[in-house]
């Protein structure tokens, strides 16, 4: 998510350009149905570009999703996997511009007006079209998110929506749908009330938790609505086509789409392709037309012609489960975390492939105190931290550390064994970080903990229901405000599935949603503190993107916050 204020200019909460990196390429991609019979793909689009390049006769870009969408609902979506589909098949009320920017008029709202205090928005709606022809209307809106804050929908996102007054009380059961002040005035019109004054709410709108649906399409699904092609209508620059779960997917210029001559892709086909080498031989063999360059490819890679690497505002970390006994220990959690070689992972593991240390939960880039300048993370007081990369005295302290807390559970290493499992994804990069973070902790502990690796949907229904001690997960930006990473961590928190309570906490992010300017960075500033000095969730490093294109890719869009591939520009020039 983005931030902007009325229908002029963003407000400075706004991701600026400065993080923007747009790019001729796109994500890892193969073919999809090698056995399946080529179909020739056309788009009407012009005989050239600004640049004297001319375009293919077949507009189709190959990628990777490297692996299944868990749902592509909307309103119920949470990964970026899905989100990278979602954000091609609908358009908000605005869209995320090349220039990193939600502007007036780049979505489904032409205008908008804000009350003079600051809380009621009026917004215009441009003729619109779904894919079946019918009319996109305020209704679709107001049911959209009021479907999303119904309880017995559970979308765990409703949270996004809680800005809206009235729409914290009918998610948690204590107040209704009428009480929500979100109201379609006509068809063009659609009125949004704010409990508090919100500057970067029209941005947020450009997620998909913010998405309009048509209510006859939902109907006619029920709870099945993104889980299969079957009865979808979209909005967007696409719409999906085929969907052949853990394989591939294809999607289709929606000829119905209000920007459609925008639009000069005929077809993206993407594939679920999980481990490292097959994009490599599909991409050199020209049958992938960009690819995500993982670690271990970054020598043969970064100077090739079409690479590219920016940074993401994202983190990753260990997360501790409170409810097991032994994650509930704080000298274990501390031990853990001092034992890990985080210098060492990053230039080893990584490859030094731009990720970075992250020595609290904010990375690199987040608006910080105006009055002090530079972003949180250079006004915060920590720093990168002690850990085994530092020598044999961490080492030492890890381990004294980590006997203090199986002596006060009266437990054995044998014991911790027994009950504690690393829990993470089945893909080559996900199995390769949880064997480097096994043999740190077996060196540096005497300890082997058990892995289990999983499909993607599978680790974050373990994750969501608690199944799990050590779990290794990460975090994207949905707004560029430290605040995206901050309130994940409140008690009872859709996204806290540590369970860690920490009532300090909870009073410092509440300051930080009801107060403005520099008074709510400190109190997120002294939060991120808490959360470090208790450690329910380990910090590892922030990440970094790396790319490469072919020569005839263009006009891909990749943002560090909320959206990792914008497709609604690409093209394909003759190659």
């Amino acid at each position: 998510m983005k931030k902007k204020i009325t229908s002029i200019l963003l407000a400075a909460a706004m991701v600026s350009t400065m993080f923007l990196s747009a790019c001729g390429g796109s994500t890892p991609t193969e073919p999809t149905n090698s056995d399946a019979e080529k179909t020739e793909v056309t788009a009407e689009v012009p005989n050239s570009d600004e640049g004297g390049n001319k375009l293919a006769a077949e507009q189709l870009l190959r990628i990777n999703l490297s692996s299944e969408p868990p749902s592509l609902d909307p309103g119920t979506s949470t990964d970026t996997v899905s989100t990278k589909v979602l954000n091609s098949c609908y358009d908000g009320l605005v869209r995320i511009n090349k220039d990193g920017e939600a502007n007036p008029g780049s979505g489904i709202a032409e205008s908008w007006e804000l009350s003079e205090d600051l809380l009621t928005y009026t917004f215009k709606l441009r003729d619109a079209k779904w894919s079946d022809g019918s009319a996109v209307t305020a209704e679709d809106f107001e049911y959209s998110w009021k479907r999303v804050l119904d309880p017995n929908t559970a979308s765990q996102y409703a949270f996004f929506l809680y800005y809206i007054e009235g729409a914290e009380a009918y998610n948690k059961g204590e107040g209704s749908a009428d009480d929500v002040a979100i109201k379609a005035i006509d068809e063009k019109t659609l009125e949004v009330k704010l409990a508090r004054p919100t500057a970067y709410f029209p941005s947020l709108t450009a997620r998909p938790t913010y998405f309009p649906l048509k209510k006859e399409a939902i109907e006619k699904s029920g709870d099945a609505y993104g889980a299969s092609i079957d009865n979808m209508v979209f909005n967007g620059p696409f719409k999906l086509v085929e969907w052949n779960h853990e394989q591939n997917l294809a999607l289709e210029k929606n000829e119905n789409y209000w920007d459609a001559e925008t639009v000069k892709l005929a077809r993206i086909e993407a594939d679920m392709i999980g481990d490292k080498n097959t994009p490599v031989n599909l991409f050199e063999t020209n049958e992938l037309d960009a690819m995500l360059v993982s670690s271990e490819f970054l020598p043969k890679y970064r100077d090739a012609e079409g690479f590219k690497s920016f940074t993401l505002a994202g983190n990753w970390y260990l997360q501790c489960n409170m409810q097991n006994e032994f994650m509930a220990n704080k000298n274990i959690r501390k031990a853990l975390s001092m034992a890990l070689n985080r210098k060492g992972f990053v230039e080893g593991i990584l490859h030094n492939n731009g990720a970075r240390i992250a020595p609290g939960l904010v990375p690199y880039g987040m608006p910080g105190k105006k009055s002090e300048g530079g972003d949180f993370r250079s006004q915060s007081p920590l720093k990168d931290p002690v850990d085994a990369g530092t020598g044999q005295e961490a080492i030492a302290k890890a381990a004294e550390l980590f006997e203090a807390g199986l002596a006060e559970l009266g437990k054995t290493k044998e014991d911790f064994e027994a009950n504690v499992n690393y829990l993470t994804g089945d893909s080559d990069a996900a199995k390769k970080i949880a064997q480097a973070i096994q043999q740190m902790w077996k060196q540096a502990l005497g300890v082997e903990i058990s892995i289990e690796s999983t499909t993607f949907k599978v680790r974050l229904d373990k994750e969501r229901k608690g199944d799990y001690a050590i779990s290794f997960s990460g975090w994207s930006g949905d707004y560029n405000d430290a605040m995206t990473f901050a309130e994940m961590w409140v008690t009872d928190g859709p996204y806290n599935r540590v369970y860690w309570s920490n009532a300090e906490y909870d009073a410092l992010i509440d300051k930080a949603q009801t107060t403005v300017g520099d008074e709510r960075i400190q109190a997120m500033l002294d939060a991120e503190l808490l959360l470090a000095e208790d450690e329910p969730i380990i910090m590892i490093y922030y990440p970094a993107r790396n790319v490469i294109d072919k020569p005839y890719v263009h006009d891909i869009y990749r943002f560090p916050v909320a959206l990792e591939e914008e497709y609604k520009w690409a093209y394909i020039s003759e190659h």
